[in-house]
């Protein structure tokens, strides 16, 4: 009995490890500075229109700051985005302010957007896993 109960303790962290790759190497976070003197939004995404049908705008980045959870996902970026149709992840920065001040809808809707990314897996590697704005 104890063996079972020590197998179901174990569960959850075997099958939460997605990330197999060649490297054995899983990136879980993209580490995001925000270098401008406003406070943003930063809005993660693989389906292009995914922005569109979103009810916020992210996760907020305060002004001259860095952030390590604004760009994460539960599973390895180097597992997810290969199987992406596109394989890109896409980013989204807007103004705090302009968000705060009308509504997520709006800012969408009219595409209201301080910097559009688009990243392959090579990019994100390549960038050491860091997106600077602006």
């Amino acid at each position: 009995m104890k063996k079972y109960l020590i197998l179901l303790a174990f569960f959850p962290l075997i099958i939460g490890s997605q990330c197999n790759n060649k490297d054995d190497e899983c990136h879980k976070a993209v580490m995001f500075y925000n270098n401008d003197t406003i406070d943003v939004y930063v809005l993660s995404y693989f389906d292009t229109t995914f922005y569109q049908h979103y009810a916020m705008p992210g996760e907020k980045v305060i002004a001259k700051s860095k952030n390590n959870n604004a760009i994460s996902l539960r599973d390895c970026f180097e597992y997810r985005i290969p199987i992406e149709k596109p394989p890109y992840l896409g980013i989204i920065v807007t103004n705090a302010k302009l968000v705060d001040d009308s509504t997520w809808d709006y800012v969408s809707n009219h595409k209201l957007f301080l910097k559009q990314y688009s990243f392959s897996l090579e990019d994100l590697q390549g960038m050491n896993w860091t997106v600077t704005y602006p």
